[in-house]
């Protein structure tokens, strides 16, 4: 993760830690379940959007809406919608 977030990494979901490290052990901690299914990516200037389905997370899979904002090459803020 070091080498894809900023290391003043934002976080906007109130649900998950702020912070580049703590979003590294929330990661580290996951099931070998949960995975992501990318579907439309759209991306336009410092911004990308990933609407896809993530399963093994909650009990039903769920459809969500990633927002990230990139700064020199790597993740710098987030923000979703599920």
């Amino acid at each position: 993760m070091e080498r894809l977030d900023a290391p003043n990494y934002i976080q906007h979901n109130p649900n998950i830690p702020q912070g580049r490290e703590a979003l590294q052990a929330l990661v580290a901690d996951l099931s070998q379940a949960v995975y992501s299914e990318p579907g439309l990516i759209v991306a336009e200037g410092d911004f990308v959007a990933i609407h896809g389905r993530i399963r093994g997370w909650a009990d039903e899979s769920q459809v969500v809406i990633d927002l990230f904002r990139v700064e020199g090459g790597k993740l710098a803020e987030h923000w979703d919608v599920d």
